[in-house]
């Protein structure tokens, strides 16, 4: 999925953080990955900034 993740910050210039669910939906507000995680068996909501993704 980091691939996955790079490549919505690329497409995003703008967009810091995303929100990403269990399933991999990625959401620009927390309260929608929320409620779209309650809606799976795992329903974790990975937060993950610009910042982590290029320091990594």
């Amino acid at each position: 999925m980091d691939e996955d993740i790079q490549s919505y910050f690329e497409n995003h210039p703008d967009t810091d953080v995303f929100h990403f669910t269990a399933d991999g939906f990625a959401f620009f507000k927390k309260d929608d990955a929320h409620n779209h995680a309650n809606s799976l068996d795992d329903n974790e909501v990975r937060t993950i900034s610009r910042d982590e993704i290029e320091t990594e």
